[in-house]
């Protein structure tokens, strides 16, 4: 009988856990020993130590045992007991969920203990890992750490663009895997629409929602069907008839008119909870589909915008006046915020932002209220400040660089640091305060019961 404890050390010790032959050969046996006992947290330190040792060799990856493990460690918490306990508290992620994503913040963090110049090659690895796991795209717990790796690739530019091919690279394999069937077969158009890894939006990981959106919105662009549609739509065509007018002449599978652009990143800004730092990157993914304008045939034309097409009919009538209600209470939240953060040095970056933020809302607003901004003769120049002259250019000019000065850097690094402490503090790498015994002092005068008391 295998003992867990024994199991653990040699890992730790020997070959077994250091050389990647030995551990796919046994390793990750004894691993799997300590697993079954519930030791959950000591499976995760052991794989902070062996995962590094698969990017000699990506192939790894598909390593059945190791798949096993990672498997057991997400469904951890979705036993009877951890799923009650969740339901009455109502809290997410699990315990075992958690303390992986901590795992994940320390390794990256830790990136030049592995030779490392930048943890780039530690995040590519933990987004191939997880998404080689079958049902990832609906494992909530796989989906909380590829939030976590997503936040950190976003702020990062090669590693943004790294995360960024494998989210297009994983859509359109999905999509080829999705697209099968008699019926397109035979007329090779797909009349059910896309098949997309997460067919609504997800609200409580937005950092992965950004890649996999902007994956979808790419892949719209490069097939031409976004500006052959909106091509079709200024000359008057309705909605689903230049959808699939569009399809037809870039010769490809129409997605649903639910599944365009720019109602995903529409959806996703308005689901998102409003205090998360990617809210004005969603909303400025969607205006800048919301305002988009054919190209002109002839010099000196000036087309209309064609953003209101996709909001004729009833129900996306009042879908349009729900939108300009978010926005108004978007405001509505950084002005409250504003207020509630008091004037002190550590505090004014965050009340900046706030206002800051509260004035982009305003500016959104205006942008999708104001039927002017969508007409042919309109003239930036002349704009008020109010209108933000110079972001409307940007997005009228095609130009798709992120706002980054909108984004609020400070609260996804306060997370991070939370997260490291955590670890650490479970796993005993805090440093214990150094408490020294006073030295005794003979105090000649005091009788010995005076020194007892």
């Amino acid at each position: 009988r295998r003992i867990p404890l024994a199991c653990y050390t040699s890992l730790l010790l020997t070959q077994l856990g250091h050389s990647l032959p030995e551990l796919l050969d046994r390793g990750l046996a004894l691993l799997k020993v300590v697993q079954d006992a519930g030791r959950m947290d000591h499976v995760l330190e052991i794989l902070m130590y062996i995962t590094p040792l698969l990017m000699s060799d990506l192939s790894c990856i598909e390593n059945a045992a190791f798949k096993n493990i990672l498997t057991t460690l997400l469904s951890a918490d979705q036993s009877y007991i951890s799923m009650a306990k969740s339901m009455i508290s109502g809290t997410f992620p699990g315990p075992v969920t958690r303390e992986a994503g901590n795992m994940l913040e320390k390794m990256i963090v830790n990136y030049e203990k592995y030779g490392k110049d930048s943890p780039k090659e530690i995040i590519d690895l933990w987004v191939k890992i997880l998404t080689s796991l079958p049902g990832w795209n609906v494992n909530n717990s796989a989906l909380f750490l590829l939030d976590i790796l997503c936040s950190h690739s976003f702020f990062n530019p090669p590693i943004h663009s790294a995360t960024l091919q494998v989210t297009n690279d994983l859509q359109k394999k999905f999509l080829l895997e999705s697209s099968g069937g008699i019926i397109n077969w035979i007329t090779g158009v797909n009349y059910s629409g896309h098949k997309l890894l997460f067919p609504t939006s997800t609200a409580q990981f937005p950092w992965l929602a950004y890649f996999f959106l902007q994956s979808e919105d790419i892949h719209c662009r490069e097939t031409g069907l976004w500006a052959a549609m909106v091509k079709q739509l200024s000359e008057q065509k309705p909605l689903e008839d230049a959808l699939v007018s569009a399809s037809t002449q870039c010769e490809t599978s129409p997605p649903l008119s639910s599944q365009l652009p720019i109602y995903r990143w529409l959806q996703q800004a308005m689901d998102t909870p409003p205090d998360h730092p990617m809210v004005p990157i969603f909303w400025q993914r969607f205006f800048q589909l919301f305002l988009s304008r054919p190209v002109a045939t002839h010099e000196g034309e000036e087309p209309r915008g064609v953003g209101m097409s996709f909001f004729v009919g009833m129900l996306n009538t009042m879908y349009y006046n729900k939108i300009k209600t978010g926005l108004k209470v978007l405001q509505e939240v950084q002005a409250k915020k504003a207020t509630e953060v008091e004037v002190e040095a550590d505090v004014s970056d965050i009340k900046r932002l706030c206002d800051k933020l509260g004035k982009l809302y305003k500016t959104f607003y205006m942008w999708l209220d104001e039927a002017k901004i969508l007409d042919s003769t309109l003239y930036i120049p002349a704009l008020s400040p109010v209108y933000e002259p110079e972001k409307l250019a940007q997005v009228l000019s095609g130009d798709r660089t992120l706002w980054m000065d909108y984004i609020d850097f400070e609260g996804p690094l306060l997370e991070h640091c939370k997260a490291i402490l955590e670890w650490d503090t479970l796993h005993f790498r805090v440093k214990l305060e150094n408490k020294l015994r006073k030295p005794y002092a003979d105090h000649n005068d005091f009788t010995p019961s005076e020194r007892i008391l």
